[in-house]
C-alpha cells in the first residue's frame, strides 16, 4: 500500500515536472520573439537616430561654413573702410593741399 501512494506520488510529481518543463519551453519561445520584436524596433530607432544625426552634422557644417563666409567679408570690410579712412587722413594732412587764398 505504501509504496502504491508513492509511486502514485511519484507519478504525480513527474508529470508536474513535464508540465512545468513544457510551460518553460513556451515561456522561452514567447520571450525570445518578444526580444527579437524589440530588437528590431531599437534598431529601426537607431537607424532613424544615425539619419537624424547625420543632417545635424551636415546642418552645423554648413552653418560653419557660413559664419566663416560672413567673417571674413565682414573682415574684408573692415579692411576696405580702413583704408579709406587712412587715404582721407593723409588726404587732409598732406602737404599738396591747396593754399587758402586770403583777400586783400
Amino acid at each position: 500500500m505504501a509504496a502504491a501512494k508513492r509511486k502514485e506520488a511519484m507519478d504525480l510529481l513527474r508529470e508536474k515536472y513535464n508540465a512545468a518543463k513544457v510551460e518553460l519551453k513556451e515561456l522561452r519561445a514567447v520571450t525570445s520573439e518578444n526580444l527579437k520584436a524589440h530588437k528590431n524596433v531599437a534598431k529601426t530607432e537607431m537607424d532613424v537616430l544615425k539619419e537624424q544625426l547625420a543632417a545635424a552634422l551636415k546642418r552645423e557644417k554648413e552653418l560653419l561654413k557660413l559664419g566663416e563666409k560672413k567673417a571674413k567679408a565682414m573682415l574684408a570690410a573692415g579692411e576696405r573702410w580702413e583704408k579709406k579712412q587712412v587715404a582721407r587722413i593723409k588726404k587732409a594732412t598732406s602737404k599738396k593741399r591747396r593754399k587758402k587764398t586770403t583777400s586783400s
